[in-house]
C-alpha cells in the first residue's frame, strides 16, 4: 500500500512529502513558491532494489519518481487517496512485469 504523511502543510513554505510504497518510502522535498507560485523540488526513492539487468524496469521506476515529482512541484495532491492509488497500481504493474 502506498501512504503519505505530509509534513509541512504551509503552502506558502518549503514542503516535505513522504510516500511509504510496498517497495519502500519516496522522499519529496519542495522548495518555497516563487514569484510565480511554482516550485522545484527532488525526490529520493534510495530504498529501492536497482537492478542493471533488469530490462526497462528501473526505466519506468525512473519515469514514475520523475512525474510525481513534476505533479508535486505543479501543485497535483500527491496525497490524496486515489493518486496513491494509482501509484501503487503503476509500481505493482512494473513489478509484475518484470
Amino acid at each position: 500500500m502506498l501512504r503519505s504523511s505530509r509534513l509541512n502543510s504551509d503552502t506558502s513554505a518549503m514542503k516535505d512529502i513522504i510516500l511509504t510504497t510496498l517497495f519502500g518510502n519516496i522522499s519529496i522535498s519542495l522548495s518555497e513558491p516563487d514569484q510565480d507560485g511554482k516550485r522545484s523540488g527532488t525526490i529520493d526513492w534510495s530504498e529501492i532494489q536497482r537492478d542493471p539487468t533488469a530490462n526497462g524496469e528501473d526505466d519506468s521506476v525512473d519515469a514514475i519518481e520523475s512525474l510525481i515529482l513534476a505533479h508535486a512541484c505543479a501543485g497535483v495532491d500527491v496525497e490524496s487517496d486515489a493518486y496513491i492509488e494509482g501509484v501503487n497500481t503503476a509500481l505493482e504493474t512494473i513489478d509484475n512485469n518484470s
